[in-house]
């Protein structure tokens, strides 16, 4: 399509014949992600109409997902980037930002000691609590207050790193990505009301322990999950005590942001997001309350 063709096409998506519109989008449509520049700036130009700026949206909201979508599907297959998973996750807000700005972002947190230092000199017990004042003294990242803890902001990776501020998942998720830079051998379990960690012994992955991203990294054994899921009267499963695969993180703060949109009424975004829920071959039990 030549920029005058263009230009033309875009015109038209002001007829308010829907025929006209079902014709044009389908055109649009097949320019592919090239289109979102064009668009993008006509959406934020003056004296666009009601109905031309409604349409721009839904045909860009449309593409994004698309992309959105392929890209999960495609990183299923080898999610051992934690990092690009919450940025495939984020897009849904800032979608231009490349995954390169996303790592540059995440490794401006510098480490204020070797790994090597860390690994030869400290107990597991000691290497955590080495994290916990990293993360929660020097970097002061905390928990929103529970009044804020369906914001949708605290789902996306630029907001949470930016602010330091997150939601219990998102809290986790940062705790994971920031103990794997230290090659500290913490995994992800998928605790039904409250996402936490847990310290793994290195290749075999047992647990030795349980660790709350969500109250400064507090250190606990088996016997409070099941106490925990006695008192919200949760019927106990095996794998609330394991280690959980990093799409399991990603889809459980999906699910999260979900129901944030849902809560503040953005209920378009929300349909988004439950689309995506669906591209993932591993689904959160619907009987569960993970919220």
């Amino acid at each position: 399509m030549t920029k005058t063709e263009l230009n033309a096409a875009i015109r038209l998506l002001d007829d308010p014949d829907k025929q006209v519109y079902g014709i044009i989008r389908d055109k649009l449509f097949s320019q592919g992600l090239d289109i979102i520049p064009p668009l993008t700036q006509v959406l934020t130009s003056e004296g666009v109409s009601t109905l031309m700026r409604s349409r721009i949206e839904s045909i860009l909201s449309k593409l994004e997902l698309e992309d959105i979508s392929g890209n999960f599907k495609t990183w299923q297959k080898d999610d051992s980037d934690l990092l690009k998973g919450f940025w495939y996750l984020s897009r849904l807000e800032y979608f231009s930002q490349s995954f390169e700005d996303a790592q540059k972002l995440f490794e401006s947190i510098e480490l204020p000691f070797s790994n090597e230092e860390l690994s030869n000199n400290y107990s597991d017990t000691e290497k955590v609590k080495i994290l916990n004042h990293f993360v929660y003294k020097q970097l002061k990242f905390r928990i929103t207050n529970s009044d804020n803890y369906f914001e949708p902001q605290y789902c996306f990776l630029q907001d949470v790193l930016q602010k330091r501020k997150a939601n219990p998942v998102s809290m986790g998720l940062v705790y994971l990505l920031i103990a794997r830079r230290m090659n500290l051998p913490i995994v992800g379990i998928n605790l039904p009301k409250i996402f936490i960690t847990a310290m793994t012994c290195g290749s075999s992955q047992n647990i030795s322990f349980y660790i709350n991203p969500s109250n400064e990294g507090a250190v606990f054994p088996r016997q409070e999950i099941t106490r925990f899921l006695s008192q919200n009267n949760i019927t106990g499963k095996n794998e609330f005590f394991q280690p959980c695969s990093n799409s399991t993180v990603i889809l459980r703060l999906l699910a999260h942001l979900e129901h944030s949109l849902k809560t503040k009424k953005m209920f378009a975004k929300a349909s988004c997001v439950s689309k995506l829920l669906k591209t993932f071959d591993n689904q959160l039990d619907k009987d569960t309350n993970w919220l």
